[in-house]
C-alpha cells in the first residue's frame, strides 16, 4: 500500500497522525461538537457525559455541522466537579468561537473552579456560593474582547492575556496551551497570540464544577461609572457561537494548533451579523396611526421577556417617513426615527441631588424589565392620538424613589403625548414627589449595533434657535461646548443627525438649555458615549461604550432643571410640557410653530351655543364646549393670528360634541374632509367630544365656520 492510500484509509477511519508520530487526538479528554444535541444536554463525545444546558440557546449552523449559539445573560454548559478530567502536567483547550458582542468582564469559554470550604471558626453565616470560589482554569474572553488564558499553578493564579482582541461576528479558532516547563500559551487562527512563561504544576482540584459559556464568578461589568453598578455582581456569559470545544491533557505544539486550525475552515467566514433595534417594518401603510404591537429585537433576547405580542406602541404618518417608537428596549421611553432608520430618545424624570438612591441613577433607564413602566393609547383617531407613559422613578434594585415602606407610593411620573398629523407631539409630564430635585430632560441619540456616534451625529451636532427665527450651531469636534451663549433668548433646539429629518424640542421660554458635559472619551468619541442602555438587562445606571457591539446612547444637552418652566400644580405635583417631533426644515424655520404654541392667537367665539376658546398647551389644541350637549349648532369662531402669534396646523376640541359630523369652511372657503382637514371623536365619561386638526399656517386673522352634519 502506497503513502497516499495509507494515509487515506486512516482519514477514513477519522485518525489523524502529526508529525510527532502522535494522533491528533491523543490526550483528548473532553469534546463538545453539537452536532448530534437536540435538547438541553450536550453530548462530550469522548466520555459519552450528556452535560445539562441551562439557559436560552439555539443550534445553528457551525464551523461542522451544528453549534450552540449563547444568549450573553443565561446560557451555560455544565458538568459535575466530579465527572470533570483530571488535569495536572499539561493542557490544552481549543474551540471555534464568533462573539456577537464584547463581554461586560472576564466571560469564559471554558473555566472551572476551586471549590473552596467555609473556614471552622467562622461565626457568622456562609458566604453566597459565588462568593466561596475562586477560579482554577480559564479561558475566555475579557471584556475588551482579548483572549485569555488563566491556571492556578501550584496554589498561584497566573494570568495571559492576547495583544489583540477577537474580531466581532466572524468566526476564530482559539487555543490554550500549558505545560509545567514552558507555561501558557494562546493562540488565534494557528497564530500565536500571546505568551507567559511560568514552571509548575497546575493546581489539583478540589471538586470545583466545569461550566462553558458562564463564568462561575460573578462580576460587575467593567467600565461601570459608579461603585454601585462597578460592584453589582452579575452572571458574565458568552454572546455568540461556540463549536468544537476540545481539552486535551497534553499541551500541543504550535504546529499542530495550526494544523487544527487550516484542517475545519469555516464555510461562511463571518456567520453573524449586527443586531437591530426594531422599529417596524421597512414599508407601513401610507396613514396616521398608532399600533399595538411587539417590536421584536433578537430571538434569545425576546425569550427572557414575559409578554404579549401587544406589549410595544408604534406611530406612523401619513405625510412624513419618520416614527415614534415606544418599545420595551428603551424602558419605553419613545424614540423619535428618523427616516433613515436614526433614533432619538430622551430622558425621564431622574432624582437627582442630595439623597438620591445608593444604587445611582433612579429613572426609566433603571427599569431594565420595565416592571413599573407602561405605555397605552388613550386616543387614535384622523386628527390625533394619544399615548399615556406611566413609571416609578426606580434605581437597578427596582427600589421605588422615597417607598421606604410598604404603605409609601414613592415617586410616579404620568407622561401624556398629544401627537398630531404633521409629526409633531406634545410631551406633557408631572411629576408625583414630596421634594422636587429632578432631572426633566437629557437629549440622547440611540445608536444601532455597528455605529459610533459619529456615524449617526454630524460633529456640527446641535442648533440653538429662538423665536425670531435666529439660530447657531455648535460643534463637538473638540468636545462639547462650554454653553449655549447664542442666540438670545433659545428655547428651541435640533439635533443634527445624519439623516434628512432631524430631531428638535420647543420649550416654553427660559429652558436653561445647556451642553451635557460629562463622561467624555476621546479616545473613543466625540461624544459621551454608554451601553448600559438601551437593550441590556444587567443592573447598571452608566457603562462607557468602548466599542460599537451593543446598542448605546449618548447624551447632548440638558434643560429644565431648577428653571421657570417647570409648574407646580399641588403641593406634590409638578408639570413641564414641550413639543417634540422632526422636521426637514432648518432650526430656525420652527420659529412660527414655537409662537403659535407659547403665544397662541385669541380665539374669538361668535356663536351662540358655545362657550370656551382657550388654548392648552399641554394637547397643543384650542378648547370650546357646546352648551347644548350632543345638539350643536353652527360654530363660528375667529381666530386672531399676527405676525407674533401665528397660527401652524391648529387643533380644537369641541367637547360634548356628540355624534354628529362636521364641515368646515375657513375664510368663506370649503375645506373637504382630507389630508388637510382632519376629525374624530373622544369618548368621555359625560359625552362625545370632536376633535379637529387643519393643516394651514398663517400671520393674519382666520374665520372659521363648522357646520354640523
Amino acid at each position: 500500500m502506497n503513502k497516499a492510500v495509507c494515509h487515506a484509509a486512516i482519514l477514513a477511519l477519522g485518525i489523524l497522525w502529526q508529525p510527532d508520530g502522535r494522533a491528533a487526538d491523543e490526550g483528548l479528554v473532553s469534546r463538545w461538537s453539537f452536532d448530534n444535541d437536540r435538547s438541553n444536554t450536550a453530548m462530550d463525545s469522548v466520555t459519552g457525559i450528556r452535560d445539562t444546558i441551562i439557559g436560552n440557546f439555539r443550534y445553528v449552523d457551525g464551523v461542522r455541522g451544528k453549534c450552540i449559539r449563547m444568549d450573553g445573560y443565561t446560557t451555560e454548559i455544565h458538568r459535575k466537579g466530579a465527572e470533570v478530567p483530571a488535569l495536572a502536567d499539561a493542557l490544552t483547550i481549543e474551540a471555534w468561537v464568533a462573539p456577537q458582542t464584547y463581554p461586560w468582564n472576564w466571560t469564559p469559554i471554558v473555566n472551572q473552579a476551586q471549590q473552596e470550604r467555609a473556614a471552622e471558626n467562622n461565626p457568622g453565616p456562609p458566604a453566597p456560593p459565588s462568593m466561596r470560589r475562586r477560579p482554577r482554569l480559564f479561558f475566555g474572553l475579557d471584556a475588551a474582547g482579548h483572549l485569555a488564558l488563566k491556571l492556578e499553578i501550584d496554589g498561584a493564579l497566573r494570568e495571559c492575556v492576547s495583544k489583540e482582541p477577537l474580531l466581532l461576528l466572524k468566526w476564530s479558532h482559539i487555543a490554550g496551551t500549558f505545560d509545567g516547563q514552558h507555561g501558557l500559551a494562546l493562540f488565534v487562527n494557528g497564530k500565536l497570540a500571546g505568551e507567559l512563561a511560568v514552571k509548575g504544576r497546575l493546581t489539583p482540584s478540589e471538586g470545583g464544577d466545569l461550566i462553558l459559556g458562564r463564568n462561575i464568578e460573578e462580576m460587575g461589568p467593567v467600565n461601570s461609572e459608579r461603585k454601585a453598578s462597578a460592584d453589582w455582581p452579575s452572571d458574565m456569559v458568552f454572546d455568540g457561537l461556540v463549536d468544537e470545544v476540545k481539552i486535551f491533557d497534553r499541551a500541543l505544539s504550535p504546529d499542530q494548533i495550526a494544523r487544527n486550525w487550516s484542517r475545519l475552515r469555516p464555510a461562511q467566514e463571518q456567520p453573524l451579523r449586527w443586531r437591530q433595534m426594531p422599529a417596524g417594518p421597512k414599508a407601513l401603510p401610507s396613514r396616521f396611526a398608532a399600533v399595538y404591537c411587539r417590536l421584536r429585537y433578537d430571538e434569545l433576547w425576546e425569550e427572557h421577556w414575559r409578554v404579549s405580542d401587544k406589549s410595544d406602541i408604534l406611530i406612523h404618518f401619513d405625510e412624513s417617513p419618520v416614527r415614534l417608537v415606544f418599545w420595551r428596549g428603551t424602558s419605553y421611553g419613545g424614540a423619535w426615527v428618523s427616516e433613515n432608520g436614526r433614533w432619538m430618545g430622551d430622558q425621564s424624570l431622574e432624582r437627582v441631588g442630595q439623597g438620591k438612591s445608593p444604587w445611582g441613577c433612579a429613572e426609566h433607564m433603571s427599569d431594565k424589565q420595565t416592571r413599573y413602566s407602561r405605555v397605552s393609547i388613550i386616543e387614535q383617531n384622523e386628527a390625533r392620538i394619544v399615548l399615556h407613559w406611566r413609571y416609578a422613578i426606580s434605581d437597578i434594585a427596582y427600589n421605588i424613589f422615597g417607598a421606604s415602606s410598604p404603605t409609601d407610593w414613592g415617586e410616579w411620573t404620568d407622561e401624556f403625548y398629544f401627537i398630531y398629523p404633521d409629526a409633531v407631539s406634545t410631551r406633557h409630564q408631572i411629576l408625583f414627589t414630596d421634594h422636587l430635585s429632578h432631572e426633566w430632560q437629557e437629549t440622547i441619540v440611540l445608536h444601532q449595533p455597528g455605529t459610533r456616534p459619529e456615524d449617526n451625529i454630524d460633529l456640527e451636532a446641535m442648533t440653538l434657535a429662538n423665536m425670531n427665527g435666529e439660530s447657531k450651531t455648535y460643534s463637538w469636534a473638540g468636545g462639547p461646548p462650554r454653553k449655549f451663549s447664542e442666540p438670545s433668548d433659545i428655547n428651541i433646539q435640533m439635533v443634527n443627525l445624519k439623516s434628512r429629518y432631524k430631531p428638535f424640542i420647543i420649550f416654553e421660554p427660559g429652558p436653561a438649555i445647556r451642553p451635557f458635559q460629562g463622561a467624555i472619551h476621546k479616545e473613543y468619541s466625540h461624544f459621551s458615549w454608554w451601553n448600559h442602555w438601551p437593550v441590556a438587562q444587567l443592573p447598571n445606571d452608566g457603562r462607557v461604550a468602548t466599542a460599537p457591539d451593543r446598542p448605546s446612547h449618548s447624551s447632548l444637552s440638558q434643560s429644565i432643571e431648577n428653571s421657570q418652566v417647570i409648574h407646580k400644580t399641588s403641593d406634590r405635583t409638578y408639570s413641564v410640557v414641550t413639543l417634540t417631533g422632526m422636521s426637514d426644515q432648518p432650526a430656525g424655520s420652527l420659529a412660527p410653530l414655537a409662537r403659535s404654541w407659547n403665544k397662541p392667537p385669541k380665539l374669538s367665539v361668535a356663536s351662540r351655543g358655545f362657550s370656551g376658546g382657550g388654548y392648552d398647551k399641554n394637547e397643543r389644541a384650542f378648547q370650546i364646549e357646546t352648551t347644548t350637549p350632543g345638539k350643536p349648532g353652527v360654530l363660528d369662531f375667529t381666530l386672531g393670528a399676527n405676525a407674533a402669534s401665528p397660527v401652524v396646523n391648529p387643533a380644537f376640541v369641541i367637547r360634548n360634541w356628540g355624534d354628529a359630523g362636521v364641515e368646515l369652511e375657513v375664510d368663506g372657503r370649503d375645506v373637504p374632509r382630507g389630508d388637510d382637514f382632519r376629525w374624530g371623536y373622544r369618548d368621555t365619561l359625560e359625552g362625545r367630544d370632536l376633535i379637529l386638526w387643519l393643516k394651514t399656517e398663517s400671520s393674519k386673522p382666520l374665520e372659521l365656520l363648522l357646520t354640523p352634519r
